[in-house]
């Protein structure tokens, strides 16, 4: 998704004006609607949601982006009793089986619906409980940025422990 440097800003005006960090908007679906409404009608463009928290994210990941400083908006973290330790090991089957058999990281979960359903597929097979996608996505997110989660083969660790999720900055 090229920008010109106003648009680039202009969107990252708007991304602190919301608050939301771009972690959050996945279980957000209505709030990540209402930023890209607001940036398409101030941009005077056409993006689609999945366009613009891509663009975001990468832009995030390559230490591109603002950050909150730690002024945004809260979200609950996933609480661990969310699924019991049995179902934790049949997410992580599931996970071993669509993403890192494919050698693709929990970020595209929140780009490919299809991979998301997939997950929730998988996962329902083995613990006879159907989750959705979203949930099974944040359950996976908050374990990955405590550094609890499956890493990919040949990825190393940084040695950076995100903490939870609320606690990290745009």
């Amino acid at each position: 998704m090229p920008l010109s440097e106003a648009l680039r800003t202009l969107l990252s005006h708007l991304y602190l004006e919301f608050g939301y960090p771009s972690d959050q908007y996945k279980r957000r679906p209505k709030e990540l609607n209402r930023f890209v409404r607001t940036w398409n009608e101030l941009a005077d463009r056409h993006d689609a949601p999945s366009e613009v928290l891509h663009y975001i994210v990468t832009k995030r990941k390559n230490d591109e982006w603002v950050t909150f400083d730690g002024k945004h908006k809260r979200l609950q973290s996933m609480p661990d009793d969310f699924l019991t330790p049995e179902q934790w090991g049949f997410l992580q089957e599931a996970y071993t089986e669509v993403l890192v058999q494919r050698n693709l990281g929990s970020d595209n979960l929140a780009f490919f619906p299809d991979l998301a359903k997939e997950i929730g597929r998988a996962f329902a097979v083995r613990s006879g409980r159907v989750v959705l996608p979203a949930l099974l996505f944040a359950a996976i997110e908050a374990k990955r940025k405590r550094g609890e989660w499956i890493k990919l083969p040949g990825t190393r660790d940084k040695g950076i422990d995100f903490g939870d999720a609320d606690q990290v900055a745009g």
